[in-house]
């Protein structure tokens, strides 16, 4: 997966109101991630992508950016 795929997937399901030049390098928690829009997100990659992130994997360096989230979610294996 992509970091433009996971960018089009928060835009689409309106986790969080970024631009379509919101960069795949840019902060999520400075557009406002917060733990329930983590939530979703968390949702929603796996409806889209089928990929099930357990919660003790998650950290703010993981899911820093779309750059940082999908080059760990490429490393995971479900």
């Amino acid at each position: 997966m992509t970091p433009q795929a996971i960018l089009q997937v928060i835009r689409q399901e309106g986790i969080l109101e970024i631009e379509e030049d919101f960069s795949t390098t840019e902060s999520l928690f400075d557009a406002g991630l917060d733990s329930m829009a983590l939530m979703q997100l968390l949702l929603a990659l796996e409806s889209a992508f089928g990929k099930t992130v357990s919660p003790e994997s998650i950290s703010q360096e993981r899911f820093e950016t779309a750059e940082s989230l999908a080059q760990f979610l490429n490393s995971t294996h479900d």
